[in-house]
């Protein structure tokens, strides 16, 4: 994994906003039209309901997903996101050689952003 890069609690945090965004996006759009269309609090509700609703499966989907992790990758992850730990000191703490630590964090990473369709970026 390359440190440059950016860091794996930079990514979860971006996938678990990126959903609320998306969904601030559409109540916008939603307003719009109801600029046009007469006020009704049914469907101001509703619009709520919505994004409750979003911003609840997108934390149950990175929750899932974290589970679906192996052990030690999940650990990588946790100890990275929650731990504020860098690799070094994951491999330190975990008596585990630094490539594996890195490797196990990478294929983390690629498996979150299979889960949220977020494609690989390309290499240099």
């Amino acid at each position: 994994m390359d440190g440059t890069r950016g860091r794996v609690d930079s990514l979860l945090m971006t996938l678990v906003h990126r959903r609320p965004i998306d969904a601030l996006r559409m109540r916008q759009r939603r307003e719009s039209i109801s600029d046009v269309m007469p006020d009704d609090a049914e469907d101001q509700n509703a619009v709520e309901l919505f994004d409750e609703v979003a911003d609840a499966l997108t934390n149950e989907r990175v929750i899932e997903c974290m589970e679906s992790l192996p052990a030690d990758q999940k650990l990588a992850i946790e100890l990275a996101y929650s731990g504020g730990l860098t690799h070094t000191e994951i491999s330190d703490k975990t008596g585990t050689p630094l490539g594996t630590v890195k490797s196990r964090l990478r294929l983390s990473l690629l498996r979150l952003r299979a889960t949220f369709g977020i494609p690989e970026k390309e290499s240099r």
